[in-house]
């Protein structure tokens, strides 16, 4: 099993490499000051939390710093067996868990060395559904300057799943409220 979560979780790596923009071919230089945390948000209503374990530039909020430029995301949900409120689910499979295993968090592109936003996001219950899930996503990229067009999300099981239904929400008919949120995903087994 370990093994061909490693396997998904670098042909994860791969796929969103392959949608980072790269506007030009030089060398970028993005600093990795980061810093890794717990939190919460709360949906509002039906008493439903979500728990975030998030690695994000250090100076993110500190005016005039590069690093408060925007930045692309992998944001990944983990499978039914991992929800709940007990943070060290947060760490179980994943980016985290590949991070706390030696990987720096760096994705290798042509146009140089990237260090996306890593987030890990574990919902309170399962099989949430599309309107939370935007509300959710909508939060992460309003609060953590992630670049619009480099929204990468993944999901084993549950957590595919969900990122497929949030997919498909539309808060009216047509305007693919949860589509437009993000650039790519890869349900493992969801």
């Amino acid at each position: 099993m370990k093994t061909r979560l490693r396997f998904t979780f670098l042909s994860l790596l791969y796929l969103i490499s392959s949608f980072f923009p790269c506007d030009n071919l030089q060398a970028q230089t993005e600093t990795h000051d980061f810093i890794t945390y717990d939190t919460t948000f709360n949906v509002g209503y039906a008493g439903l939390q979500y728990r975030f374990r998030i690695s994000r530039p250090a100076n993110m909020f500190t005016p005039g710093h590069p690093d408060t430029a925007s930045r692309p995301a992998i944001i990944t949900m983990p499978g039914l067996g991992e929800v709940g409120t007990n943070p060290a689910n947060l760490q179980k499979y994943g980016p985290h868990y590949w991070m706390n295993n030696g990987w720096d968090g760096s994705v290798q592109l042509g146009n140089g060395t990237h260090y996306p936003i890593i987030i890990t996001v574990m919902p309170s219950a399962a099989y949430p559904r599309g309107p939370e899930l935007t509300l959710m996503m909508n939060h992460l990229l309003n609060t953590y300057r992630i670049k619009r067009n480099s929204v990468h999300v993944a999901g084993l099981s549950m957590g595919g799943f969900s990122w497929t239904l949030m997919l498909c929400h539309q808060a009216t008919p047509g305007d693919e409220t949860g589509m437009k949120l993000i650039t790519s995903v890869v349900a493992l087994q969801g």
